[in-house]
């Protein structure tokens, strides 16, 4: 289990828009399930309180990527995976890929549908273009599921974009959600002496360069088909004004962050009714996308300070919390699928999450641009330019190794991470460590080693500061006097060696070192000023 080592929330950044979101404020619904994409971002069926102390501490959902899944579809696993993490304080990792497994499971890509067994029909990608996707709540057999996925690779990173930097708001972080929406069509429809049984989101549908969604679609159940007819009627009309201009100043179900509002109608013993209602166009469209945040060089990256505002994590208002992502994954190639394990941890980490947190290798534009990359594969193009360029030196890993380096100014200033294994299995473990392990060198635990353990003990060890160290220098010493005296004829020599502690044994090893200085006559002292023994 991970923890979050502090409770401050501050917000997720969506690159692509001008989002900058808050964090979810849930409410308590232990004993409820998933019905829809508005229930989702609630405290209980996905997101648990399970010690009762009102903050999320597990996650009970999965992600499932197809058996052989793309790149891309990796990424837009790992935007997601990000955001899970980023809403809670604690997660099991890795996170469970099993079609079988309890809980809420989210569907990536196209390839996932086919693992599932879902028809592209009956996940709402019927009729998809080029550029866009669906995020849409299906419920089938004994499980649930979200899909998300496009037509392309293009419209599933847009539809993974939307639940992980979006949902449940719509548009702007302050502004409605998803529940307001179904709270919204409640009234509407109550005022027009029509009272709906069930409502819930059913899916939007996205287009990769719009920030609003093409279409958010509502399910309303009624009671009776004179039910249905009347409120199909009151919907139409407003429909149409709105079609026409004559919404008033402040219309009823219209969204800026929804082009199309569509509500589905059903009621037992007759065919569902769908209305369309298009939304008033706003004034603003907003203004233009800002840079990155967290991009710059970071001089002090090492593996021990990754989980650190020195390392993959950043702190906008210098408070000391992390509160922003400065890294981007770069996977390539075969057997990334862990690179999601690797985001959630980085999102259960930090107070707030920049997004995407993945890219592609084949669709990243400019390293240079880029925050520190983390390049991800047994082969990957950028790794190999890297090496072309003389800028790191990979050894010969054998399969089932895993390798992980720091490449100090890969890119200019900017360092890089390299994740790479002699196999795919190698390439897992190596992204184990980083993302269920580090700074832990093997267990986790506040008593079990750290790499920054092991960084002190080193400079304690060259800086003769530990009675390992201490004890080396006095043999680096030591020989150099052998040397310096070899061509002498030395009748008596006397070795003091002081150490803050002394090891059984160390008396032979200096004598045998000595005696290299062919004395006559050899004492050796060794003084140990351990205080515990001091009389």
């Amino acid at each position: 289990m991970m923890n979050r080592k502090s409770s401050v929330r501050a917000g997720l950044v969506l690159l692509g828009s001008v989002l900058v979101l808050g964090a979810s404020e849930y409410q308590a619904d232990p004993t409820g399930s998933v019905t829809g994409l508005d229930s989702i971002f609630t405290t209980g069926p996905v997101f648990q309180d399970r010690n009762g102390d009102d903050g999320v501490d597990y996650v009970q959902a999965t992600i499932i990527l197809g058996d052989s899944p793309s790149t891309s579809d990796v990424a837009a696993a790992a935007d997601i995976a990000a955001r899970l993490g980023y809403e809670t304080m604690a997660m099991d990792l890795p996170m469970p890929n099993d079609l079988n497994a309890e809980g809420l499971g989210i569907l990536v890509g196209s390839a996932a549908l086919q693992r599932a067994g879902l028809e592209p029909d009956a996940a709402g990608m019927g009729g998809l273009d080029a550029g866009e996707g669906v995020v849409r709540f299906v419920s089938s057999g004994e499980r649930d599921w979200v899909v998300v996925a496009g037509a392309d690779d293009v419209g599933t990173r847009s539809a993974a974009m939307a639940l992980a930097g979006k949902l449940p708001h719509i548009g702007a972080p302050n502004g409605k959600k998803l529940e307001d929406v179904t709270k919204e069509l409640e009234a509407f429809l109550s005022g027009r002496e029509v009272e709906a049984r069930e409502l819930h989101v059913e899916s939007v549908q996205v287009k990769s360069g719009e920030d609003a969604f093409e279409r958010l679609v509502v399910e309303v159940a009624l009671e009776s088909v004179a039910a249905q007819r009347k409120a199909r009627s009151a919907l139409r009309t407003l429909a149409r004004r709105a079609d026409s201009g004559q919404a008033e100043d402040e219309p009823p179900l219209s969204y800026d962050g929804a082009k199309v509002l569509r509500i589905v109608l059903s009621a037992p013993g007759t065919s569902a009714m769908s209305v369309n209602v298009p939304r008033v166009e706003p004034d603003d469209e907003g203004g233009p996308i800002p840079a990155r945040p967290g991009s710059g060089a970071k001089e002090k990256l090492d593996l021990s300070s990754i989980y650190s505002n020195d390392g993959f994590l950043g702190d906008s208002d210098r408070n000391e919390i992390p509160d922003r992502l400065d890294v981007l994954l770069s996977p390539s190639g075969d057997g990334v699928n862990a690179t999601m394990d690797l985001a959630a941890r980085l999102g259960l980490e930090s107070t707030g999450v920049v997004l995407p947190i993945a890219e592609p290798a084949e669709t990243l534009e400019d390293p240079k641009k880029a925050p520190t990359l983390v390049l991800i594969g047994v082969e990957h193009p950028i790794v190999k330019q890297l090496v072309e360029d003389e800028k790191v030196s990979l050894p010969a890993l054998e399969p089932g190794q895993g390798y992980i380096q720091i490449v100090p100014k890969a890119f200019g200033k900017k360092s890089a991470v390299v994740i790479t294994g002699g196999d795919e299995q190698g390439l897992n473990r190596a992204i184990k460590q980083v993302a269920e392990q580090f700074p832990h060198v093997w267990e986790r635990g506040k008593d079990r080693t750290t790499l920054d353990d092991i960084e002190l003990d080193l400079w304690r060890f060259f800086s003769g500061r530990s009675p390992s160290g201490q004890a080396a220098v006095a043999m680096y010493k030591l020989d150099q006097l052998v040397a310096d005296l070899s061509d002498k004829d030395l009748e008596s020599a006397h070795v003091l060696v002081s150490l803050e502690k002394t090891a059984d044994g160390l008396e032979g090893w200096v004598r045998q070192k000595a005696s290299g200085l062919g004395a006559d006559t050899l004492d050796v002292t060794i003084d140990n000023r351990d205080v515990e023994k001091a009389k």
